[in-house]
């Protein structure tokens, strides 16, 4: 199918990388916690048409080397189904962030039981780093 002959790989491959959190992930998270769903959204849709645009223009910039063996059309088309894939996790993050933060703040329990829990996660952290021995230069 359009030259590409190994879809399930490039398919499992993309998959691995949308699920490897990154500063795009830390973008939409932060805008769906801090401003709510419709922030998230809209970061995730405008983080996935940039990804698409960088596509599209990679598939007409591409070495000629990787032109002559694939050509434009399968790179586009495999392009396609990866920006598609990421925008599709990046949209589900969104929501699911701010659903969360919608249930977190409304439950006062359940918000101090997170401030407990990250404050002995700091100060895990800080104990880790105080027996932690300098590395020799």
């Amino acid at each position: 199918m359009l030259g590409t002959h190994d879809l399930s790989t490039f398919v499992a491959a993309s998959f691995l990388l949308w699920l490897t959190p990154g500063p795009d992930t830390m973008y939409i998270l932060t805008r769906s916690i801090s401003q709510g769903r419709r922030a998230g959204v809209m970061s995730a849709l405008g983080i996935g048409s940039g990804l698409l645009i960088h596509t599209l223009l990679a598939a007409f910039k591409v070495a000629i080397f990787f032109l002559a063996l694939l050509g434009p059309l399968p790179f586009m088309f495999l392009g396609v189904i990866f920006v598609g894939g990421g925008t599709l996790w990046s949209l589900a993050q969104a929501v699911c962030a701010a659903s969360a933060t919608h249930t977190i703040r409304r439950n006062p329990g359940l918000l101090r039981w997170l401030e407990r829990l990250s404050g002995c996660v700091y100060i895990a952290l800080g104990l880790n780093l105080l027996r932690s021995r300098p590395q020799p230069a």
